[in-house]
C-alpha cells in the first residue's frame, strides 16, 4: 500500500509527502538458534521533504521514518529515522554541481558466500537478525554535469559511504579463515567503508542513436571485531558498462551493451594437514578472481498500427561465449583448479502495446 501528495505554497517551493506500509510472509524458517527468524512481519514508513529553487540553487531537505516489525504476534521491532540533504547550483547555462548527504536504515540483508562462490542477496531471508540492530549507511556525494554539444551529457560524481551491520552473512567461518565448531559459529557484526569515483557519459534520446557508458573506480571494506580490515566480498576495484543502440530505419533497431570487471576478492584454500580434508583456509579475503568481460546484442523489429504497436525481438547474452572464473578448488598436493561458469542465453521475445 503506498499514497503520495504535494503541494505548492510558492512558486519557488513544493512540498512532497507519503506513506507505505508493507505486510510481509517470508515462509522461510531454516533451523538455526543464533539469531531470530520470523515467519511474517509489517513495514510502514513516510516521508517528508521541501524543494526550495531560489534562484540558482536548488535545495532538497527531507525525512523518511520507516518501522519495522517481524513477527506479528512477537518478534523484534526496529525504527529507522533517516535526514537527507540534497543540494545543487547551475554554475553556467552548460555546467552544474550537486551534492547530497544523507542516512539509510534497513533490515540485514542475507548475503551467501562460500569461498569464492556468493549467492544474493536472497529476497526470502530479509527479516533474519533483526533483534541485532538495522544496517545503517551514511552517505556523502558529490559532482559536476556537464551538458556538452551533439545531445550529450556528462557526469563525474565522488561518494564516500560508511556501513555498519549487526549481522555480515559474508563474514563466514570459511571466509574469514577459521575452523567450524560448536562453540563459535556466531555470524559477526561488521563496519565498513565505500569510496570511489563514477563517470557517466550518455546521449540523450531522441536521434537514430542513443547510449551511455560508464566507468566506476571504487574499494569497498569491512571491519569486524578481532579480524580488523579486509576487502568486502564485492569489491570490484574497476567496472564499465556500455550501451549502444541504432534505429537503423524501417522500424528496426540494433542495440549492444558490453561489461568488464575487475576481480573480487576470496578467502582462498591451501593444504593443510591439520584439517579433517587436509585443507585449510588461507588470510580472509586475501587473493582475486581473474578480470571479466561480456557482450550482449539485440536486434528488435517494431509493426506500428494505429492504435498499437507490435515488437519482435532476438537477445543474445554473452554473445563472445566468454567463461567467468567464479572459484578455485585445491587437493592435497597443492594442485589448483579453476571453476568457470558459462552463461550464454538466446531469447525470442514478441511484446504487444495497445
Amino acid at each position: 500500500m503506498r499514497a503520495k501528495a504535494s503541494a505548492t505554497p510558492r512558486p519557488d517551493l513544493e512540498v512532497h509527502w507519503g506513506v507505505e506500509g508493507y505486510l510481509q510472509d517470508f515462509g522461510f524458517i531454516p533451523d538455526t538458534e543464533d539469531f531470530s527468524i520470523p515467519t511474517d512481519g509489517i513495514t510502514v514508513g513516510g516521508y517528508g521533504e521541501l524543494e526550495w529553487t531560489p534562484g540558482h540553487w536548488t535545495v532538497i531537505p527531507g525525512v523518511r521514518l520507516d518501522h519495522y516489525r517481524y513477527g506479528l504476534d512477537s518478534g523484534p521491532r526496529q525504527t529507522g529515522v533517516d535526514p537527507r540533504l540534497a543540494m545543487g547550483y547551475q554554475l553556467t547555462r552548460w555546467l552544474a554541481a550537486k551534492a547530497s548527504a544523507g542516512v539509510y536504515h534497513g533490515p540485514p540483508r542475507v548475503t551467501l558466500a562460500e569461498g569464492a562462490i556468493v549467492i544474493g542477496p536472497v529476497p526470502g531471508m530479509v527479516g533474519i537478525g533483526l533483534e541485532r540492530g538495522l544496517t545503517r549507511s551514511r552517505q556523502v556525494s558529490g559532482g559536476l554535469e556537464a551538458d556538452l554539444p551533439w545531445s550529450l551529457q556528462a557526469i563525474v560524481q565522488a561518494y564516500d559511504s560508511r556501513l555498519r551491520t549487526g549481522l555480515d552473512f559474508s563474514l563466514t567461518e570459511t571466509n574469514l579463515g577459521i575452523e567450524s565448531s560448536d562453540d563459535d559459529d556466531d555470524i559477526p557484526a561488521s563496519k565498513g567503508r565505500s569510496y570511489g569515483l563514477e563517470f557517466v557519459l550518455r546521449r540523450r534520446l531522441g536521434g537514430s542513436v542513443f547510449g551511455w557508458a560508464t566507468y566506476s573506480l571504487s574499494h569497498s571494506e569491512r571491519r569486524a571485531a578481532g579480524y580488523g580490515t579486509m576487502p568486502f566480498m564485492f569489491d570490484q576495484t574497476h567496472v564499465i558498462n556500455a550501451v549502444a543502440s541504432w534505429e537503423a530505419g524501417r522500424h528496426w533497431t540494433l542495440g549492444a551493451s558490453y561489461h568488464f570487471h575487475t576481480g573480487r576478492p576470496y578467502t582462498p584454500e591451501i593444504v593443510d594437514f591439520s584439517a579433517d580434508d587436509g585443507i585449510g583456509h588461507g588470510p580472509p579475503f586475501s587473493e582475486r578472481l581473474p578480470d571479466f568481460w561480456k557482450l550482449d546484442v539485440r536486434i528488435q523489429k517494431r509493426e506500428v498500427y494505429e492504435t498499437w504497436y507490435f515488437d519482435f525481438y532476438i537477445d543474445i547474452l554473452n554473445v563472445t561465449f566468454n567463461q567467468e572464473t567464479i572459484g578455485f578448488e585445491v587437493d592435497r598436493r597443492g594442485g589448483q583448479k579453476a571453476q568457470k561458469s558459462l552463461f550464454f542465453v538466446p531469447m525470442l521475445g514478441l511484446r504487444a502495446v495497445f
